[in-house]
Order: C-alpha cells, then structure tokens, then sequence
C-alpha cells in the first residue's frame, strides 16, 4: 500500500505527460442556429408515379440481363464449352 502511495506523483506525471491536449477544431458559437426537421426538403408530386417509373426502368434492366444469362449460357453449352452428364454413359467401367 505504501509503495502504491509514493508512486502515485511518478505515475501521474507520466500518464498527463502521454495524453495529447485536446484541440477545438470549430467554434461553436458562430455555427447559427439549431437544425430542425422544418429545414429538410418536402416531397412533391405523386409518390405512386415516380415509384412506377423507377420500376419500369428496373424490370428493364432485369429482363436484359435475363436474357444476357440465357444467351450466354446457351452459347456455352452448344459450344461444347460446358458439358452436364445430362445423359447416362454407354459404359459403366
């Protein structure tokens, strides 16, 4: 117990000599008033209609790449590029 009291002087100066000073990067009295939900934008216009409209788009760029897919894939198998074992072999050897 002793030991941990004389060493209490020795500790603190070392522990406040590691630890950075804390900086203010802003000053917050210049920063004006506080923000409310009053200042976000108000929606306009139809809700239903831009959604429609955005997934029209969407479903377009969906079936173009379904169809890229199946392209793709078509052309691999004709090609012979990948083969399934669709069928049973002749032998079993």
């Amino acid at each position: 117990m002793n030991r941990l009291v004389a060493a209490r002087p020795i500790l603190r100066t070392m522990i406040q000599s590691n630890i950075a000073p804390v900086q203010k990067r802003f000053s917050s009295k210049d920063i004006g008033p506080p923000a409310s939900f009053n200042q976000l934008p108000q929606p306009e216009g139809d809700w239903t209609d831009n959604h429609s409209k955005k997934q029209t788009k969407y479903n377009g760029i969906l079936a173009g790449a379904a169809l890229f897919f199946a392209a793709t894939f078509g052309f691999m198998k004709h090609s012979g590029i990948i083969y399934f074992n669709a069928t049973l072999p002749e032998t079993y050897e």
